[in-house]
């Protein structure tokens, strides 16, 4: 749909600074997230804000076994496990991490990973076509990854936001998120996740940071060639009446942008939504030095 129209793909990111993922291999509704958990594991969630998804590994449906937790921290680019017998466990476990001190140690986690939407009762594009790239990617294309590993290489998930870009992949612990053209695409940035690199192609970008942010940081890197996942970035983003302006330092380098929110003709937000008025932020300056 997004490619269709040739919607702009930068900028479109949704915010996440901590991902909980959490193992679950039974049917995903459309809001899998808040039919799983308890109310007060909702609410005790809601404060932290963190980015919580269901995951599973491709097609696996066992209803015994041990179930995982995955913590992200993107600021630190830190990811944890944990493995607990059940889903009573489960939530006890993700009520002490909520609280800030876990029950158990995790297990950090070295191996970067993908996220994959797949949640088709969410949206039916995700089902259809991000379910044909993890499927090509860990069959064709990652034969090495099995079910047995502690760490899958990628993973099935709820809802990652922009269904209108699908297949959606984001590459954890650095959570750039993407549009995933196909399974060469999504093991490109795999191996470049692994490196500590930036996979620049279909880049939507980094969900640490705003929209207006996220376009400065595109440019930029594109002009200084510099996709390390680590480069030095801090930038200050304000907003007003339609405008942004983006200060701040790249890796070393100063620079000051302005961008303008542009409107474009209605367009659906995914295959069932209502067609909404398409935004996005154009650079209209950028100065380095």
């Amino acid at each position: 749909m997004a490619a269709s129209i040739n919607e702009p793909l930068v900028g479109t990111a949704g915010w996440a600074s901590t991902w909980l993922l959490i193992e679950n291999r039974g049917s995903w509704a459309s809001h899998a997230v808040k039919d799983l958990l308890p109310p007060p594991l909702r609410e005790l969630l809601s404060p932290v804000r963190w980015n919580t998804q269901l995951v599973r590994e491709l097609d696996d449906r066992r209803t015994e076994g041990s179930l995982r937790v995955w913590l992200v921290d993107v600021s630190s680019h830190t990811t944890w496990q944990w493995s607990v017998q059940d889903s009573e466990a489960q939530f006890t476990l993700i009520e002490s991490l909520a609280a800030g001190a876990p029950n158990a140690a995790g297990r950090v986690v070295e191996q970067p990973f993908l996220l994959v939407c797949t949640n088709g009762k969410r949206d039916a594009c995700c089902a259809l076509f991000g379910r044909a790239v993890l499927t090509d990617l860990v069959n064709g294309h990652m034969r090495q990854a099995t079910l047995a590993e502690s760490h899958p290489l990628a993973l099935e998930s709820t809802h990652l936001g922009g269904h209108r870009f699908s297949p959606v992949v984001v590459a954890l612990p650095s959570s750039y998120q993407y549009r995933c053209a196909d399974a060469t695409h999504a093991e490109a940035i795999l191996e470049a996740a692994k490196a500590g690199l930036i996979h620049p192609e279909g880049l939507r970008g980094s969900t640490m940071k705003q929209s207006p942010e996220q376009v400065v940081e595109l440019e930029l890197r594109n002009r200084l060639n510099q996709w390390h996942v680590d480069t030095p970035w801090v930038a200050q983003t304000s907003i007003d009446s339609g405008v942004a302006h983006v200060v701040g330092e790249c890796d070393g380098t100063a620079f000051e942008a302005q961008l303008t929110l542009r409107t474009g003709q209605p367009r659906r937000e995914s295959c069932d939504g209502d067609p909404k008025p398409l935004q996005w932020w154009e650079l209209t300056s950028l100065s380095q030095g």
